[in-house]
This record gives structure tokens, sequence and C-alpha cells, in this order.
């Protein structure tokens, strides 16, 4: 039940947050919050790093896939009790990947709005920092697991 509330959690902050930044944000300015990190309003019709630009079709298809797959293993891995931590990583992945997804399907396109200046990352969202977050923590928790 904690994981699909973590997904939930996760599709409500992101989906929230992106109709804000919709509404009071123009495209491509940059507003500031911090240091080097900013708001910048885009819409984005790829996926990582503006990949497959234009391709929303395949993503759609692509990502609704790699969600089931995901979705499976977390499943498989709450009934043979599988690490927690590694579970909530998944949960993670699975929430922002849907929170993208329903983006997507939706607009036809996902909105990004941070921008993190010093490192000249691409522009991001929620959603990809919980996929990223999600990635990292499930990756160490494997590693870790086949080192012992």
């Amino acid at each position: 039940m904690v994981y699909l509330l973590i997904i939930i959690t996760i599709i409500i902050l992101d989906l929230s947050v992106k109709e804000i930044i919709k509404k009071k944000y123009t495209l491509k300015k940059l507003y500031p919050i911090k240091n080097n990190l900013f708001i910048c309003h885009i819409k984005n019709t790829g996926i990582a790093l503006s990949l497959f630009k234009n391709r929303t079709k395949e993503i759609i298809y692509i990502t609704f896939a790699l969600i089931i797959s995901i979705s499976a293993i977390l499943i498989y891995g709450i009934r043979k009790g599988f690490n927690r931590i590694f579970l909530v990583s998944l949960s993670c992945i699975i929430g922002g990947a849907l929170a993208n997804f329903i983006d997507r399907v939706k607009n036809k396109e996902v909105t990004d709005f941070l921008y993190y200046k010093k490192w000249s990352l691409p522009v991001f969202n929620l959603a990809d920092f919980f996929i990223i977050f999600g990635g990292i923590i499930s990756s160490i928790i494997k590693l870790l697991e086949k080192n012992n």
C-alpha cells in the first residue's frame, strides 16, 4: 500500500506543479530560484535530453511498456519480500514515468521547468527527478546486494 501511495503522490505533485508552471511562467524565460537553479518553462516533445523529438506515438508505446514491466517487478518484489528501499525506488520510477506519461498523452508533450545552469543540464521536471533518483538508488542497492 505504501508503494501505491508513493506513486500517486509523485503523480499528483508533478502534474500539479506543471499546471502552475504553465499558468504562471512564460516559455523559455529564466526565473532564478537560488544560485544556479532556475525555472525555465519549456515544452518537450521528446524524451531524456530531447531525444526522439516529435515521435509522440512511439514514446507513448515505449513508456507504457516500461511502466508495465517495472510495475510487474514491483509486484513480484512485494510478494517475494525484496529490499524495501529497492521497492521504494521502483515506486519512484513508476510514479515519475506515469506522471510524464499522463502529461504526454494529455498534451502531446511534457512540460519541463527546472534548469541547473552551473552544469548546463537539460531542463527537466519533478517526474524526471524521481525517475533518475529511483534509478540510481535501485542500481546502488542491486550492486550492494551483488557484492554481499
